[in-house]
């Protein structure tokens, strides 16, 4: 499943929105002609739009005509991928318009561009769009939180991290990461509880479980702990 490309209002500039719309297009593309990339979409409708395009065309049938070959005109007038190479020309654009700097032209091309993208978008169903979106918004949703609560708990990995590499003994150095666990636990609960203003503390049921999972992430874990013979 394609990802859905999806940012807030706010971050919505004019180079997120040719970003968002060349995804949506390749995207429906490769629906239509399944295990073909977006390479492929650069190269088979991008490209040859970007070369044929008359900016002076504003009907969307001759834009078409003139995007075409004589021999797909009146079969791809009435096919899905018709409003797909409308956007794109609208998309070629609004991207000379605004290299050109002329905003008022390239935000009004996008306009267009946006449009005719949606129509070939819904071509697929609004049960399929819907239920692609609801998904992937759930998913991101959850790295979501998932990210907000390591980022809660990252001044008590970095503590963790501090103290295995500080009271590392000097001679032998840890036997396993368990011993490192068994040492680092209580200094690293006394920090947690030190730090529950800003974080829940860390459960004493918990923190072996919780300490394994931290050191077995330490970018130097392979130097610190000793590897297992089987």
């Amino acid at each position: 499943m394609n990802k859905v490309l999806r940012f807030s209002r706010n971050e919505l500039t004019f180079e997120k929105f040719l970003e968002l719309t060349l995804k949506n297009l390749s995207d429906y593309f490769s629906e239509l002609n399944p295990g073909k990339s977006f390479e492929n979409f650069k190269i088979e409708i991008l490209d040859k739009v970007w070369v044929t395009d008359n900016p002076e065309l504003e009907d969307p049938y001759e834009i078409l005509c003139t995007l075409l070959s004589s021999d797909d005109r009146e079969k791809i007038a009435k096919h899905p991928m018709g409003p797909m190479v409308v956007s794109c020309a609208y998309l070629v654009r609004a991207i000379e318009a605004h290299r050109a700097d002329k905003l008022n032209y390239a935000w009004s091309y996008m306009v267009d561009s946006r449009y005719w993208c949606g129509v070939a978008l819904a071509s697929r169903g609004i049960d399929s769009a819907y239920h692609k979106t609801k998904v992937e918004t759930r998913k991101e949703t959850a790295k979501s939180g998932a990210d907000a609560r390591a980022k809660k708990f990252e001044p008590l990995v970095q503590e963790a991290y501090r103290l295995t590499r500080a009271l590392k003994p000097a001679t032998k150095g840890w036997r396993s990461r368990n011993h490192a666990v068994q040492t680092i636990k209580q200094q690293v609960l006394d920090f947690s509880a030190e730090k529950s203003a800003d974080v829940k503390p860390l459960s004493e049921k918990q923190i072996e479980k919780t300490l394994h999972e931290w050191l077995k992430n330490m970018p130097d874990a392979n130097e610190l702990f000793p590897a297992k013979v089987n």
